[in-house]
């Protein structure tokens, strides 16, 4: 019995996956603020206090790595739903599939438990909440602008943690056998 070997994506490709996605759901989001419902906006509203309770439990200094393993990927999760109802909400399938394929590209579990994406949870939790208000607002522009942001900050942020694990070879073992 041989597994499967998964390879992960190249820098170059990270990279691209993430202007690829910002151009994607900047656009989604830029449509989804003159059609968004308002029942994709109460989802909005209760994925994002998930989040905002699944970041305040990432921050705590004394949680366990299994259990951190556990919240990052709850985590992840709600952002998803996040990302994925404005990508509703925009009434485009094809982009919608489009960004979701992208998305998958950035599934990265090493990343994800570094002690530097900790600047990432606060700034998510900025991001997300201006980009509910714009799109509450039915601020077009605005949205496409937070949402092509939000993207490209976590990508600059990739790199900073890419920098700093380059040649280490450290792979948590919890990241290697996550779902």
């Amino acid at each position: 019995n041989r597994g499967v070997l998964v390879r992960s994506p190249s820098r170059d490709e990270l990279r691209q996956s993430i202007v690829a996605r910002a151009a994607l759901e900047g656009a989604a989001a830029e449509l989804a603020a003159t059609r968004i419902s308002a029942e994709q906006l109460e989802q909005l509203e209760r994925a994002d206090e998930r989040y905002v309770g699944l970041t305040r439990r990432l921050q705590a200094p004394d949680l366990d790595d299994a259990t951190r393993l556990d919240v990052t990927f709850e985590w992840l999760r709600v952002n998803d739903t996040f990302h994925d109802v404005v990508l509703e909400a925009a009434g485009m399938p094809l982009l919608r599939t489009m960004a979701r394929s992208v998305r998958r590209a950035l599934r990265t579990p090493p990343l994800l438990l570094s002690q530097d994406v900790q600047r990432l949870h606060g700034e998510n939790l900025r991001q997300h909440r201006a980009l509910l208000e714009a799109l509450r607002a039915g601020n077009a522009r605005a949205a496409r602008e937070l949402m092509t942001d939000h993207i490209l900050a976590t990508g600059r942020l990739i790199d900073v943690i890419l920098d700093r694990t380059a040649g280490n070879g450290h792979t948590p073992e919890a990241a290697r056998t996550a779902p």
